[in-house]
């Protein structure tokens, strides 16, 4: 399961809650549903040891990096649990990545 912050948020550093919820399917999934696909996009990604808690301060990374180089978000960010209490029972091992797509500043 994945979350997300809408560009406009990241931009101004609110990284308080999220807009987007998102279930990542594979190709072996067999889902009814609408399935929404991401267009390819030039991204920043962070990967950390945590949970999405404690997020906050690798998104004022990103988005200082972002700053330094004259990019902005280009779309929510993509927020995803890749080791998290489904697959392990140690909180010291949970891995966190969080992928924001960015496009050059006006």
């Amino acid at each position: 399961m994945g979350v997300g912050i809408g560009a406009e948020r990241l931009a101004a550093g609110d990284f308080d809650g999220y807009d987007e919820v998102c279930l990542m399917l594979d190709d072996t999934d067999d889902y009814l549903g609408d399935v929404e696909t991401r267009p390819a996009a030039h991204c920043l990604t962070i990967s950390f040891r945590g949970t999405h808690g404690q997020a906050a301060p690798r998104y004022e990374r990103l988005l200082g990096y972002m700053h330094e180089h004259g990019i902005v978000p280009a779309g929510s960010s993509r927020e995803i649990a890749l080791i998290d209490d489904i697959i392990s029972d140690d909180p010291a091992t949970y891995v966190t990545q969080i992928t924001v797509p960015v496009t050059a500043a006006e």
